[in-house]
């Protein structure tokens, strides 16, 4: 009987030395049996000879070889990325409309990541080839939700003479900004039934204005009856040339429908104004509302930014003068700019103001009950009863945070880490070791392929319960796939395991630029950390790469710097991308005489930026009320949270790192 079985595969053993290598062992593995039955013999430390057959499957298959593809694919049936060559198989072919083997495979994997991705490319290749029949039978509602999706779906209706689906249609037009193509058939149908009328087109041209999308106001003006479309060019008109609200006569009319709208155009406008010259809007302003035409609620946006603007510009009385006479429904926003605009000039009194200005949750919040405390210490006002700066220090002083540490630092308390472990069931890891989504996900990660890997950690984490998350957040520590435990920690909203969330990664490379570059390595951690949870694959939106997020430009000049070789590729090998981001992030601290906050802060924002922030600040402006008037709120973060991680990083090296040192209390 054995040799029945195995006689194929010997005989292709003697012909490929690559595959005798598995010895029989490994072949005995491979017995084409159902994949759910046996998942669980398979441990995942035991991988690499499937490992490297998957990957020589891959290679066969990118090169057209179907024989070869068929062969390797076919001693594969127990390998966890078994579904992932049958779903490339069918990729291929997709173009066939293999419609059996689709069915099954769909029917197979369910709404799994690999199952979802093939039927939006089986949609696709309906779509493309005009199978809207076939299409509307095969979509699924809760996978298929992207725009292009839905577009193609009512676009189907249209097509196949099927009742159009109105309210869906009427959602998908109704956006601020220019629609998928494939929505063209659904709207031209709904046009044509009457859809577009003057209300739902003027309320996405309101949208498209909000969201400065003018040219896109251009078309749907023209969708709008004789009347709106004047008022859609006044529309117009006040965002480019908001003085000319002035004319009071030009923005009203006995028409209330009309008047509701000229409302929205002239509180747009107002907004505007307020930006180019805040007194001269005030003051207009003022006429406007006299007339009560605004509710409360359209009136809450404009109050903040002419408030906002006004205190900005100087004009501070004028900003107390509208607050106090007008009353803003949520003016959290409105007061904490007011609160940073106050911080920026060293205007203690004025802090105090506004911080007791704010909501009862704000207010009681980490960074304002800190800042409360400093405006008691710093400000000359009466004592309140109760309320001393050093009590509040202290209640703060408990918590591993930025504002703790910076109170711990104030009354010379050490600093609170609390550290405690993640409680795990470990019969619990050994169950979820089962799952085939983890077992894809843990061997696309070990091949490298991190998207895939992304792909089915999220697609999986979305589905466990709360025991299970902590069973998958300990197994991917055990892996050392860092940023999916740190992912992990945060979904289950558990910050006191610093083990798991602040892992010592790739130490040696850190502690090597460190020693080169002379700079600490806590911070070098803490970059890393900040940046890419230490993804050695990383690339942001904007195109930085690698663990320490280094633009290619960046790179490059840093690299002609030293006097490395630069390949742009190496930017994804953590010992290449380290060296460069360490000799950048020291270059910073060279440029702002070793201040870590300006040198973080420029490695986020750049430094061209930072040093226009330090142009504009007041003389003797201490650190922790620059970070906190910093303008870009990202940026503010950024730096808040490299200050404290060096801090947890100190402490899991052994070492008692300060928040601030002595050297950077004064930015200028």
């Amino acid at each position: 009987m054995l040799k029945r079985i195995f006689k194929p595969l010997f005989n292709r053993c003697h012909k490929r030395p690559f595959i005798q290598l598995l010895g029989l062992t490994t072949l005995l593995s491979y017995v084409s049996v159902p994949t759910h039955a046996t998942q669980e013999l398979l441990p995942l430390t035991d991988m690499e000879p499937q490992r490297k057959v998957y990957q020589q499957a891959i290679k066969a298959l990118n090169k057209g070889d179907s024989k070869q593809f068929k062969r390797l694919k076919a001693m594969l049936p127990l390998y966890p990325l078994y579904p992932d060559l049958q779903f490339r198989d069918i990729q291929r072919r997709i173009h066939r409309l293999p419609k059996q083997d689709v069915h099954d495979f769909l029917a197979e994997q369910g709404d799994n990541q690999l199952g979802q991705r093939m039927r939006y490319i089986w949609l696709k290749a309906l779509a493309k080839r005009g199978h809207w029949k076939s299409f509307l039978r095969d979509f699924d509602h809760n996978t298929m939700k992207s725009d292009r999706m839905r577009c193609l779906w009512v676009s189907a209706h249209a097509k196949t003479g099927r009742t159009l689906p109105k309210d869906d249609v009427a959602e998908l037009w109704n956006v601020p900004y220019s629609q998928n193509k494939a929505c063209d058939p659904a709207f031209a149908a709904w046009k044509k039934s009457g859809g577009i009328n003057d209300d739902i087109a003027w309320q996405r041209l309101h949208k498209a204005m909000q969201a400065r999308k003018l040219p896109l106001t251009k078309y749907l003006g023209r969708q709008l009856s004789p009347k709106l479309q004047k008022l859609a060019a006044l529309y117009r008109e006040a965002h480019h040339y908001p003085a000319r609200l002035k004319n009071m006569t030009k923005f009203s009319t006995k028409d209330a429908k009309l008047q509701s709208k000229l409302n929205q155009i002239v509180l747009h406008g107002f907004r505007r104004y307020a930006y180019k010259d805040a007194k001269a809007a005030y003051g207009l302003w003022l006429r406007y509302d006299s007339k009560n035409l605004f509710e409360e609620k359209q009136r809450q946006e404009t109050l903040y930014t002419l408030a906002r603007k006004l205190y900005q510009k100087g004009h501070r009385d004028e900003a107390k003068q509208l607050l106090a006479q007008y009353k803003v429904i949520d003016n959290t926003r409105l007061m904490e700019s007011l609160i940073r605009e106050s911080l920026a000039i060293q205007d203690w009194h004025m802090v105090r103001y506004w911080i007791d200005k704010l909501p009862e949750e704000a207010r009681q919040s980490e960074r304002w009950q800190y800042w409360l405390a400093r405006s008691l210490e710093k400000g000359d006002q009466q004592p309140t009863p109760g309320l001393q700066a050093d009590a509040i220090y202290r209640k703060l002083a408990q918590e591993r945070s930025f504002y703790g540490f910076l109170s711990a630092d104030h009354v010379e308390q050490e600093y609170q880490l609390q550290h405690v472990p993640l409680s795990v069931d470990e019969e619990q890891k050994h169950r979820l070791l089962n799952n085939a989504a983890l077992r894809r996900a843990h061997e696309y990660f070990r091949l490298g392929d991190n998207l895939n890997a992304n792909r089915e950690w999220f697609n999986l984490a979305q589905k466990l319960e709360q025991d299970e998350l902590k069973a998958l957040a300990a197994l991917t520590h055990d892996w050392q796939w860092h940023i999916k435990t740190i992912q992990g920690m945060a979904q289950l909203k558990y910050w006191d395991d610093l083990d798991m969330r602040f892992p010592l990664a790739y130490k040696d490379e850190l502690k090597k630029a460190a020693d080169a570059t002379k700079v600490k390595q806590t911070l070098l951690y803490a970059i890393a950390r900040q940046e890419s949870a230490f993804a050695a694959q990383a690339r942001s939106s904007a195109g930085a790469m690698g663990l320490m997020q280094l633009m290619p430009a960046t790179a490059k000049q840093t690299a002609k710097k030293i006097g490395v070789k630069y390949r742009y590729k190496d930017l994804y090998k953590p010992s290449s991308n380290i060296r460069l981001g360490s000799n950048y992030l020291n270059q910073l601290l060279q440029r702002f005489n070793g201040n870590r906050a300006l040198a973080a802060a420029a490695y986020n924002a750049g430094p061209n930026r930072v040093d226009r922030w330090l142009k504009k600040a007041s003389a003797n402006l201490e650190l922790d009320s620059w970070i906190e008037t910093i303008p870009y709120r990202e940026t503010r973060g950024y730096v808040q949270n490299v200050l404290s991680y060096s801090v947890i990083y100190a402490y899991r090296m052994g070492d008692k790192g300060r928040l601030i040192h002595s050297n950077e209390l004064i930015v200028n």
